[in-house]
């Protein structure tokens, strides 16, 4: 808690050192170090962002009782917190796409803008800011913190939140996205950041004329941003925009050192609004996008992970049926040598052969095993005396079973399978073998091992199983399959997630008061709707599906005087990319006449 707190009030005084005019900052870190606070530790994060406000806000002109104005500022990480890891359970390391836009909603626009509101509110409340400047201060003082917010916080969980879970502060268990970095990837690192570098210092130079060169300088900031999160995933994503914002404040220090005397910044509000918010959507896109490409490039190592399984499923399902024809036939023979003792001296050459065959297969058979990648092991059954199994031993292990064991071969061989590994008890999987040999069925089933590590503790590793008999006794093969399983688990609740989405985007359209719709022109060039919401019974008297079959009908219904300039202003607008809004007069099919406004993009 003290190292919390003295963090948060040492950015308060690096939001001060940026400090543009009396209350407005180019940019307010205090509102970052309090989101990532609080997702971390909860309440304690509050907390101390409360107390740290409240200490700072004779530095921002809030003497007296209004030092307690400093309270509203918990808001902020209060919302943030509720809905991202309350609400949402968002994940401290952002490792996927879906926590990365939880986060986005629910820290730098939710969060900040209810800071932002009430923060604006209480000073008017008080008498330091009159009502007609809230429409200026809320925007400025959201902008400010939602900077703030998207350039601490997600570097912050990114890199410190393993490094917590490490020293005990926190006790959910984190897992650290990777960070794709080549061995010869120096010279690119060193390229972005250039970039970034030379994108901040020429923006910034054209910051005091404002004009269209400033604002395509400022777009040269998405390339580096793209670069590193297309190529190192999320930590690159979030590093480099971070990093972009830091340059910039620096550049603008640089290139207006005596601004900080001044009462007011030698720069346009509106260009520095308009630099902030563009600062603040290349944040946002680094995140999404880094997330995305971390995403993309897990499902892609799973799925080709998946596929090598499957291959080697296949061929361990052949090498089983090969050693249960090789058992059958040695049956077969050893029945026709005891049989046959008219033919002794032609049952001894077959005999001969056979342990010829016999002693080959084993050689094939030990080869064959010391290869593969699964485990595999051969055991024997052991009887009490009344002939019921009461455990198995080790006849043979492969070098793949030594491994997975953490066990030497020797060590196995002669021991009693619950001897070395009482946990088949405790999972039935040894009653499961006994009736392998009891009936003969093979077993092929997934269990869950529960198995100690190094003294410590005990973990759970699921396991791909399978069992037949052999002679007295079976052959089993086993593989891990705990990162498959997981990674099952994980899938199947982004899917669930991506249904609970979709059905809430249908309710939303089926509910809203108003036309939704979608629209496209054909190869023909004829007008077709591709989805109309049912509000347009209620505004045109008209249903959806004869829309949909006959687009005419929507453009029927406008206004004969204002069809022409409505057509000229739709085919002017929308194939350009900008947004289109008219009101135009409609006219019913009953005869009403109604006033329409459109929105279209």
């Amino acid at each position: 808690m003290p190292l919390g707190l003295v963090v948060l009030i040492l950015a308060h005084f690096l939001a001060l050192m940026f400090r543009i005019q009396p209350v407005v900052s180019l940019w307010f870190p205090p509102a970052g170090v309090a989101i990532v606070l609080s997702l971390w530790f909860g309440p304690v994060g509050i907390l101390l962002t409360a107390l740290a406000s409240c200490l700072m806000a004779p530095f921002w002109g809030n003497d007296g009782w209004t030092q307690l104005l400093g309270v509203t500022d918990a808001t902020e990480p209060l919302v943030a917190w509720l809905l991202y890891r309350r609400v949402w359970q968002g994940s401290l390391t952002l490792s996927s796409l879906r926590d990365a836009i939880v986060f986005t909603v629910s820290a730098p626009v939710l969060g900040c803008l209810t800071s932002a509101v009430v923060g604006s509110l209480a000073v008017t409340a008080v008498g330091k800011m009159s009502v007609a400047e809230l429409a200026v201060s809320i925007p400025h003082w959201w902008l400010g913190n939602a900077l703030g917010t998207m350039t601490i916080t997600p570097v912050a969980l990114v890199t410190l939140t393993a490094l917590w879970q490490r020293l005990g502060w926190l006790s959910v268990p984190v897992v650290l996205p990777e960070l794709r970095v080549p061995g010869a990837v120096k010279a690119e690192v060193i390229a972005i950041l250039a970039l970034c570098v030379g994108t901040a210092a020429i923006t910034v130079a054209q910051a005091n004329w404002g004009d269209f060169a400033f604002q395509q300088f400022s777009f040269l900031g998405y390339v580096p941003i793209l670069w590193a999160a297309v190529r190192f995933g999320v930590t690159g994503g979030v590093f480099t925009s971070s990093f972009c914002v830091l340059v910039t404040l620096v550049a603008y220090l640089l290139a207006y050192p005596n601004a900080l005397t001044l009462p007011s910044f030698p720069v346009q509000p509106e260009v520095l609004h308009v630099h902030k918010l563009s600062l603040l959507i290349q944040c946002g896109i680094g995140l999404l996008l880094g997330t995305a490409m971390t995403d993309r490039s897990a499902t892609q190592v799973a799925l080709a992970v998946e596929r090598v399984r499957t291959a080697e499923y296949q061929a361990r399902a052949q090498l089983t049926e090969q050693l249960l024809q090789l058992n059958e036939s040695l049956t077969q023979t050893n029945l026709q040598l005891q049989a046959s003792n008219q033919e002794k001296d032609d049952l001894l050459r077959r005999e001969q052969v056979a342990h010829q065959q016999l002693s080959e297969s084993e050689d094939r058979f030990r080869t064959a095993m010391e290869a593969m990648v699964d485990s595999v092991a051969i055991l024997s059954a052991i009887r009490d005396g009344s002939g019921e199994i009461v455990d198995f031993r080790f006849e043979y292990v492969n070098t793949a079973a030594c491994e997975g064991n953490r066990m030497t071969r020797e060590a196995h061989l002669g021991k009693f399978l619950c001897e070395l590994f009482p946990n088949h008890r405790e999972t039935n999987l040894l009653a499961e073998y006994r009736r392998v040999v009891q009936t003969g069925e093979p077993l092929v089933k997934e269990a869950l091992v529960y198995e100690d590590v190094f003294g410590q503790q005990r973990l759970s590793r699921a396991f791909d199983i399978r069992a037949a008999k052999l002679g007295d006794g079976f052959i089993a093969s086993w593989r891990e399959v705990t990162e498959r399983k997981r990674a099952e688990a994980e899938r199947n609740q982004a899917e669930a997630a991506l249904r609970l989405s979709e059905a809430r985007y249908s309710k939303l359209t089926e509910n809203v008061p108003a036309v939704i719709y979608q629209y496209r022109q054909t190869l023909t060039g004829a007008d077709a709707f591709t989805y109309i919401s049912p509000g347009i019974r209620d505004l045109y008297e008209l249903e959806p599906q004869a829309v949909m079959d006959n687009a005419d009908l929507m453009w029927q219904t406008i206004h004969p005087d204002d069809r022409a300039a409505f057509q000229q202003s739709f085919s002017a607008t929308v194939p350009t990319g900008y947004q289109w809004r008219w009101e135009w007069r409609s006219v019913t099919p009953s005869g009403k006449l109604k006033w329409t406004q459109g929105i279209a993009r």
